[in-house]
């Protein structure tokens, strides 16, 4: 993964799974506000969306193991198993594929996946080993390449814990919104860290791994990355809640579509345990 392409694309994984699970949940959210249902909105980890094909096919969870599993395969390839390194950025590809498979166990019913919440038990351990694999890359690197990847580990464990309260809190939307923006973070930050560590533009200025300036703009670049992610998740928010809004009021000659606030029909933080 020392490379720029090495951190664009995992990036750009993150960032599509993320924009993606951010619409699947504010879509089912709003949704079930419009509907005034009687039972509490409860968050999932997929999102079936899209043509009729491909919900039946449950794609969003085939992509989850092909994208790290073409990933293994790549490093495989390009690099050779021997290469220092290669062995952590695989493992981390790993526990991703397996929480997908995890997901598709849950779709076709397989005994105790609904009950042990293993989605979100399989997300929340990939998330905790990839901040592992992380948290242990930097021996022997430079104070830059320290600093970008601490940055990371902070936003990967939080997404972690966000992603365990969830499983006792799953009718939290707060939790679920925080889960796939964490994500999405990481892929920006993912995205940042390849132009910073490995710009591939030519003649662009190289940044001084043992400057003092150049470090504190690292910081300052992470603070705008996370601007553009609460931004980018308030706009997916807005978006969505509008189309929702229009799709119902396109089904509905006879009833005008009325917006329902949160406080009557769900609550956004409801950290009250869910029952088993």
């Amino acid at each position: 993964m020392g490379t720029f392409l090495g951190h664009i694309t995992p990036g750009i994984f993150f960032c599509v799974w993320s924009l993606w699970d951010l619409i699947g949940l504010f879509s089912d959210y709003f949704s079930a506000a419009q509907r005034k249902q009687t039972a509490p909105w409860m968050s999932a980890t997929y999102y079936n969306m899209g043509p009729t094909a491909c919900r039946r096919l449950n794609i969003e969870s085939f992509i989850k193991i092909l994208f790290p599993l073409f990933g293994i395969i790549s490093m495989a390839c390009v690099n050779g198993l021997a290469v220092v390194g290669n062995e952590q950025h695989m493992t981390m590809y790993f526990f991703f594929g397996l929480h997908g498979i995890t997901e598709l166990m849950h779709i076709y019913g397989f005994p105790l996946a609904k009950s042990l919440h293993l989605p979100h038990v399989s997300l929340a351990l990939a998330y905790f080993m990839e901040g592992l694999l992380f948290f242990f890359h930097l021996h022997g690197k430079d104070m830059m390449e320290v600093h970008v990847h601490v940055l990371l580990v902070y936003v990967i464990y939080g997404t972690t814990l966000a992603t365990a309260l969830e499983i006792k809190f799953r009718s939290s939307l707060l939790l679920a919104v925080l889960r796939s923006a964490g994500t999405f973070l990481q892929g920006l930050w993912f995205w940042a860290v390849a132009f910073i560590l490995y710009n591939p533009i030519p003649n662009a200025v190289k940044w001084d791994p043992t400057s003092h300036a150049d470090n504190m703009l690292v910081t300052a670049t992470f603070c705008w990355t996370v601007a553009a992610t609460y931004i980018g998740v308030v706009l997916v928010a807005t978006i969505t809640y509008y189309c929702v809004r229009k799709c119902t009021t396109g089904n509905s000659k006879d009833e005008e579509y009325e917006a329902v606030p949160m406080s009557d029909s769900m609550e956004f933080i409801n950290l009250t345990p869910d029952e088993d």
